[in-house]
């Protein structure tokens, strides 16, 4: 058996002790459906020449021809014809391959210093599984000279438009003989496309090598250099963005130098200097990291400006240590207005396949980093917004950081339902949790009708959680009844009720199972909006319109206060991004409070964030 396979080895022949000689005349070999054969009789040479005479294997449409004398001196010819490339799922099953390989050997010389000729074709070479179909066919055309002791080498890589590469130069047969190749070529990074955006990534660029390898194989040395230009970047789930990439790396011997590497990050840059000694044994590494209002993340979850000072040093061998500040301008942090009440996490393996080996530990690197703010950290998100400043200090590991600290309230408020309440203290801590995922610790109160309503917002930026309680001690819906209203729920309308309904799902956030009852409604009618209010007075009321062009939105609303209820139209127009225009239509007492249903009143709005 051979790799759990059965295998299977036939062959007949006949020996000549006298002339030393063996002459094959059948052979077949079989392993996982697939056979080798003999397509003719072969003579085999085993006196004072060790002699390969006629040898002809077929294995499908491929051949392998090997004619001439192996030892003690070399004068043999060997051809190998249509090999398709996937034989290589013989060993990888998982692999399958499109293309075909040829190649041919002209050897003269002796084993130990061979002259002659090499080729190797490689056409159409292509993946058909995984992400790596999606490459274009790679094509590889490569000779050999080989003049005893050294090879003199020429090849060509390419894949498609979008990679070609060019080797040439000088490569030792023999330990201590002199290493002298040389690389140039062009890649466009869009080639990594079926790698990347799968897991919702992108890269774009052109990359340039000009380099070259000299010394021994024992001790090379790494020349020239990659230019990158037009670079772009990326990670649309993280919200990295980073354009304008440009890098310049040089050598001259076993360490890389990083000359050039900046890029764009929304309104600043980013740049990066250093070295590797990717030749020496400890892989020595220091680089350091320059942000200057650079925003690297900006996504639903989360927006960062910022600026930083950042070091990598120490030996990879060993333990490398990131040493540093960031300076936080503004971020943002975006709490989900809507999660699922569950989410389940499926276990999801093939028939027959062993579980999945547990993810490889990255390097050990230390850190030692401060993160500090002093304004313009923003919380919002279900109601919340608020402002934080605060310091950070991360220690531990990179695959184990360890932050401490947190970012206190300056201000803040929470609105529900068109009701504000501000906010007593507030904190986002960091203490003991992870850098994407902090606490939440917001307490907001109200009092009203002697009764004191409070509003907690816990829980993490994940999963957060907003709870209600009151002194006395009152249900859910009684304090909500309470907080927008300033009356007990057995004094509400249906609408009211409603509406309470309403609030209470936009409070736990949950979307699935029973949903807002008005937010089916406007789905259903085709209303951009649906919402139930109160005049000063505490009449209901309910609104109801819709956007009927950009910028300009038409409602009406209705009072609900007896049989006197009288209705109002509603229109805005929004004449800048700023600049809005507001009236209201209705037949009732002009001097009426403008909040009541039946006025009318005519307005400018303006507005900006500061």
């Amino acid at each position: 058996r051979l790799h759990d396979a059965p295998a299977r080895l036939a062959a007949t022949a006949t020996v000549n002790t006298v002339q030393r000689e063996l002459e094959l005349g059948t052979l077949q070999a079989s392993w996982r459906d697939e056979v080798l054969r003999l397509r003719r009789a072969a003579h085999i040479g085993f006196g004072d020449n060790i002699e390969l005479r006629r040898l002809n294997l077929g294995w499908r449409q491929a051949s392998l021809e090997v004619d001439g004398r192996i030892a003690p001196e070399l004068e043999l010819s060997a051809d190998l014809r249509d090999l398709p490339a996937d034989v290589a799922a013989l060993v990888a099953p998982e692999l399958a391959v499109d293309g075909r390989l040829q190649a041919s050997a002209r050897l003269s010389g002796t084993p130990r210093q061979p002259r002659g000729t090499v080729h190797l074709d490689v056409n159409g070479v292509q993946v058909r599984t995984s992400a790596a179909r999606g490459l274009p066919p790679l094509s590889l055309a490569a000779r050999a000279q080989l003049d005893g002791g050294s090879a003199r080498v020429e090849g060509r890589l390419t894949g498609g438009t979008q990679a070609q590469l060019a080797i040439h130069g000088d490569l030792p047969l023999q330990a201590g003989n002199p290493l002298d190749l040389h690389a140039d070529g062009t890649v466009d990074l869009k080639l990594m496309d079926p790698f990347l955006m799968a897991q919702g990534r992108r890269v774009r660029g052109r990359l340039v090598l000009n380099a070259g390898v000299r010394g021994t194989l024992a001790e090379p040395a790494i020349t020239g250099g990659l230019q990158l230009a037009q670079g772009e970047f990326e990670d649309y789930s993280m919200g990295v963005r980073l354009s304008d990439l440009a890098a310049s790396l040089q050598s001259d011997g076993d360490t890389i130098r990083i000359e050039r590497f900046e890029a764009h990050a929304g309104p600043g840059r980013i740049d990066v200097r250093g070295s590797v000694g990717v030749l020496q044994r400890q892989l020595p590494i220091d680089l350091t990291l320059t942000a200057r209002n650079a925003r690297p993340l900006s996504s639903d979850r989360m927006t960062v400006t910022l600026d930083s000072n950042l070091a990598l040093r120490g030996d990879a061998q060993q333990r490398l240590a990131a040493v540093g500040n960031i300076h936080i301008r503004r971020a943002e942090i975006r709490i989900p207005e809507h999660i699922p009440a569950t989410i389940a996490v499926l276990d999801v393996r093939e028939p027959g396949a062993s579980p999945p080996p547990p993810p490889k530990a990255g390097p050990d690197i230390g850190v030692d980093l401060t993160l500090d703010a002093t304004d313009e950290i923003f919380v919002r998100g279900r109601g919340l917004d608020a402002e934080m400043s605060g310091k950070i200090h991360l220690l531990g590991t990179a695959n184990n950081p360890q932050p401490n600290g947190r970012f206190a309230m300056r201000r803040g408020q929470f609105t529900l339902m068109g009701k504000t309440l501000t906010f007593s203290r507030g904190e986002v801590g960091f203490d003991g949790g992870t850098l994407t995922n902090p606490t939440l610790d917001f307490i907001a109160n109200s009092t009203n009708n002697n009764i004191t309503a409070t509003l907690a917002v816990g829980g993490t930026a994940r999963k957060p959680k907003i709870t209600l309680t009151s002194v006395p001690q009152l249900p859910q819906d009684e304090i909500l009844a309470q907080l927008l209203f300033g009356r007990g729920s057995a004094a509400l309308s249906p609408l009211e009720l409603a509406q309470i309904a309403g609030a209470l799902a936009s409070l736990t956030g949950v979307t699935s199972g029973l949903s807002n009852p008005l937010e089916t409604v406007r789905k259903g009618l085709g209303l951009d909006r649906l919402a139930v209010g109160s005049t000063k007075a505490g009449a209901p009321t309910l609104e109801a319109g819709r956007y009927v062009a950009p910028g300009v939105y038409l409602g009406a609303k209705q009072g609900f206060s007896g049989g006197s209820a009288i209705p109002q139209a509603a229109v805005q127009i929004d004449v800048t991004e700023g600049l809005k225009l507001e009236g209201t239509v209705g037949a009732g007492n002009n001097n009426a409070d403008a909040t009541s249903t039946g006025a009318s009143s005519a307005g400018v709005l303006y507005q900006f964030e500061y």
